[in-house]
């Protein structure tokens, strides 16, 4: 059968959605290619313990982190290192960060694209160009994208799981390759653990004119392929460790960091002086003298210690994390003292704060539209904030960790922007809807 000619307006239409991604890709490509060109050669921070278990791999020693005397099997997410491997193979050290930024701008330039897609799809070609732009120019998505940590691969997986799940009459094939991104997104960030399970969730419960055979089957169907993806890794973890290990086991680490300071006892000691205390030492002499033993006695006495301290100051906890809610959504980033305000700064941290405003503004308007185009994202984008935004809330709340967040908020402030003035526009024309 011949393909029907498109119209002389169908015509119009895609070469005008041709030129808005091309736009959406040229700005995301040239904000992010800019911070890859002029960053450091070096690298540091967390960006250190990444780059040394992709070494570890590269040199035969397996997916381990070796900070001095340790050998950590279960501190790190697979995925990353893995995206790492490559480069750490290819490159030698003095050229290894620009390339794995220049490949982050590409990932960050499709990210910016799914994000287009997804919402032109989901509300209309003006809420496309909204959330393609607002991921493009995303201040801090940009700037993270230059830098060797988690964020821009975990970006991308979000943004095609999004694609591939917002759709309402998605079928089963389109279905487990969502669950198979997600899980993918768990192993970059074991954060996404929760937001996939609130999408198997949210197929199971919404959709009343759907048989609920037909609607446990499709939750099955991303729930199967999810574990499935997942499973590899989680039997891994389990054989080395003998514990149900979906992704990492580092809660202690991160409970007790950010929250030990809540007891106010200037005796106590600091994470990286636990394991020279006594109190440890002891603890410790209970374990067998293994490497893994080691790393999950660590883990289990960390773990113990911060929920001790939290429940005897149930007020200070809920007070810090109070602070650290408003501290992930604030407007601009705080700068240290000794950072000089120049007037170049002043204009970014100005057009930041504008831009923030913006969208937490537009993604309140999305949320209110967002049962008109779909009762599934409408459970589902307001759930997976949350969640996110919990277990950062009440262990670390950096700001590159509020990222998967903010790109939820550009999809949900797309629908807020177009079906907004698609309604201004029946209005002014006269339609009644």
């Amino acid at each position: 059968m011949a393909p029907v000619p498109l119209s002389a307006g169908e015509r119009a239409g895609r070469r005008r959605a041709a030129w808005v991604l091309g736009l959406v890709v040229a700005l995301a490509l040239a904000g992010r290619l800019a911070f890859a060109l002029t960053r450091p050669a070096a690298v540091a921070g967390d960006e250190v313990s990444y780059l040394n278990c992709a070494r570890n791999v590269v040199a035969g020693h397996g997916f381990v982190f070796t900070p001095p005397h340790a050998v950590l099997s279960f501190f790190l997410p697979p995925a990353f290192p893995a995206f790492l491997v490559p480069f750490a193979a290819a490159f030698p050290p003095d050229h290894l960060a620009r390339a794995v930024a220049i490949a982050h701008a590409f990932l960050g330039a499709a990210t910016a694209a799914l994000a287009w897609a997804t919402a032109r799809r989901f509300a209309n070609p003006l809420a496309g160009a909204v959330a393609g732009v607002a991921v493009a120019v995303h201040p801090y998505i940009t700037y993270y994208s230059s830098q060797l940590l988690t964020e821009t691969l975990a970006l991308f997986f979000l943004a095609l799981f999004l694609f591939l799940y917002l759709k309402d009459d998605a079928g089963p094939a389109r279905l487990a390759a969502a669950g198979a991104v997600a899980a993918l997104a768990a192993l970059t960030r074991p954060v996404f653990l929760y937001p996939a399970l609130a999408g198997v969730a949210a197929l199971l419960l919404v959709g009343r004119d759907v048989p609920a055979r037909r609607r446990a089957a499709r939750a099955a169907i991303m729930l199967a392929a999810f574990g499935v993806v997942l499973a590899p890794w989680a039997a891994r973890n389990y054989r080395l460790s003998g514990r149900p290990i979906l992704v990492t086991y580092a809660m202690g680490t991160v409970l007790y960091q950010t929250n030990a300071p809540i007891a106010h006892d200037p005796s106590a000691p600091t994470l990286w002086e636990v394991a020279e205390t006594p109190a440890y030492r002891a603890y410790l002499k209970t374990k067998p003298p293994t490497d893994v033993a080691r790393e999950l006695a660590f883990q289990d006495y960390l773990s113990a210690r911060a929920r001790a301290i939290i429940r005897a100051h149930p007020g200070e906890f809920a007070r810090l994390c109070g602070r650290r809610l408003l501290h992930t959504f604030a407007l601009y980033p705080s700068y240290a003292s000794t950072i000089p305000m120049t007037p170049r700064l002043k204009l970014g941290t100005a057009l930041t704060a504008s831009y923030m405003t913006l969208l937490f503004a537009a993604a309140l308007v999305g949320f209110f539209l967002l049962p008109s185009r779909s009762p599934r994202a409408a459970l589902f984008l307001p759930t997976a904030v949350v969640l996110i935004t919990a277990v950062h809330v009440v262990t670390i709340a950096l700001l590159r960790y509020r990222l998967p967040t903010d790109l939820l908020l550009c999809i949900t402030a797309s629908v807020g922007v177009g079906v907004s003035c698609d309604k201004l526009r029946r209005r002014a024309a006269g339609s009644p809807k």
